[in-house]
């Protein structure tokens, strides 16, 4: 593990900030990706539920699934990637 520390320093470091690294198992890493989700299904929720407006006009609509599609796919990788963390840990020991 001293490897990724000196080798992979700064893709540590943004793995941290994201909650991400598989190494770094803490209580804070748990609420930091439950806060990212949280807020990610927050924005996509409302945007969604913007769609439902009665006064809602095409070029509306076309900008808020301009806006919320990106949103949706990182969050899909973002979960991805959280389920996959058993399996990077365990393919690196």
């Amino acid at each position: 593990m001293d490897v990724f520390y000196r080798q992979y320093n700064t893709y540590r470091i943004l793995l941290n900030v994201l909650g991400l690294w598989p190494y770094h198992k803490s209580i804070y890493s748990t609420i930091h990706r439950i806060l990212i989700s949280v807020i990610m299904l927050t924005y996509i929720v409302l945007q969604v539920l913007s769609l439902f407006k009665p006064d809602i006009t095409f070029r509306g609509c076309i900008v808020t699934l301009s806006a919320t599609c990106p949103i949706m796919i990182s969050f899909m990788r973002y979960v991805s990637s959280v389920a996959m963390f058993p399996v990077v840990r365990d393919a690196l020991k």
